[in-house]
């Protein structure tokens, strides 16, 4: 992994939910690895929740990869849910960007992985 890249990936699947966690920066660099794991995940199942608490920056093209899967995600009876617990920066990111308007975000993973 190049500097450049500066995310660190993990998926875990806990029951019929995927949930992966994001530790670094999702930039136009990282983006390509982020959207290849979140479509193996999709493949699996259509229920995500994206772990972004250790996330340190999101950049437009993160942002445009997630929303860009949210469509395809919904039609197949899932959704993308937002864990990002104690991350003000990340979720100011989000909020300014009017995220929460179209997605569900939680301060706590149990929480989330309860909503569907």
């Amino acid at each position: 992994m190049s500097n450049k890249t500066n995310l660190k990936i993990n998926k875990e699947l806990r029951g019929d939910i995927c949930i992966i966690k994001l530790n670094g920066s999702l930039n136009a660099y990282s983006s390509p690895e982020f959207e290849e794991e979140l479509k193996k995940c999709i493949n699996e199942t259509p229920k995500i929740i994206l772990d972004l608490k250790e996330l340190e920056y999101i950049s437009s093209i993160g942002l445009g990869v997630i929303i860009g899967y949210l469509e395809e995600i919904r039609e197949k009876g899932g959704d993308i849910k937002i864990y990002i617990e104690n991350n003000p920066v990340i979720k100011e990111i989000f909020e300014i960007t009017g995220f929460p308007k179209i997605m569900s975000f939680f301060e706590n993973l149990e929480d989330a992985i309860q909503s569907f």
